[in-house]
């Protein structure tokens, strides 16, 4: 089909990562609306919070997902997409610990990104928005529990001769909600290992990074972190 387009990411060295993604653009770009359909794999070791003992517990998480949905695109800054996505999960217990064999979770995600950044590797100037919300469809036929959350990320750098600062901003809300009486859900929601039958939770980090340019292309920076709430 002529002007349809693929595209195709990997990653490697610990984090198994690999989406590949089909799109319609427009061929005069004259119309800003885009369909698309993608597929995910992700394989990777995370470590959970363990309210038992001080030691995180160690878990190979697997995920194959495929997705579908429809996306908007404004004067190559803002973008705008809504996604209707099927995943299989698995999560294995390296230490014998909580484990489930495949499941099924659907679930819908909206996202909305400005991007006004001059250099991704070296940036000096600009801005950059990131709005993502995701909710579980439990109507449908889903293993997974309820659960949705939001998130914020916002950056702006500023450049006086060879100096760049970046000021950024993080937010993330979650809220997960299980069918069963009691105990602890196997919800894989990000950030939200160990949910309970009503938990929420919320996240705010300020980061200010300050870099200095030298010789070209040599970088040096430090950071400062603080977490509001």
């Amino acid at each position: 089909i002529p002007g349809l387009v693929f595209e195709e990411h990997a990653q490697f060295a610990g984090l198994r990562k690999n989406i590949l993604q089909i799109y319609y653009p427009s061929r005069t770009l004259d119309f800003p609306l885009y369909p698309f359909i993608r597929s995910y794999y992700d394989k990777y070791d995370l470590f959970i919070e363990n309210e038992y003992s001080e030691i995180d517990i160690p878990y190979s998480y697997e995920s194959n997902g495929l997705g579908a949905g429809l996306g908007l695109l404004l004067k190559n800054y803002w973008t705008m997409e809504f996604e209707f996505r099927f995943d299989d999960t698995k999560l294995v217990g390296i230490s014998n610990e909580l484990t489930f064999d495949w499941q099924k979770n659907i679930f819908t995600k909206y996202s909305l990104h400005l991007d006004t950044i001059d250099d991704i590797l070296l940036p000096s100037s600009g801005t950059n928005v990131n709005i993502q919300h995701e909710k579980s469809q439990v109507t449908a036929q889903n293993d997974f529990e309820q659960y949705s959350w939001y998130s914020i990320l916002f950056q702006k750098y500023l450049t006086y001769k060879d100096h760049t600062i970046l000021f950024s901003a993080f937010w993330f809300s979650w809220e997960c909600v299980t069918r069963g009486d009691s105990g602890p859900t196997t919800t894989i929601v990000p950030f939200s290992w160990n949910c309970w039958n009503e938990s929420a939770e919320r996240l705010l980090f300020l980061i200010i990074v300050f870099k200095y340019l030298a010789y070209s292309k040599f970088m040096i920076s430090d950071y400062h972190d603080q977490r509001l709430i």
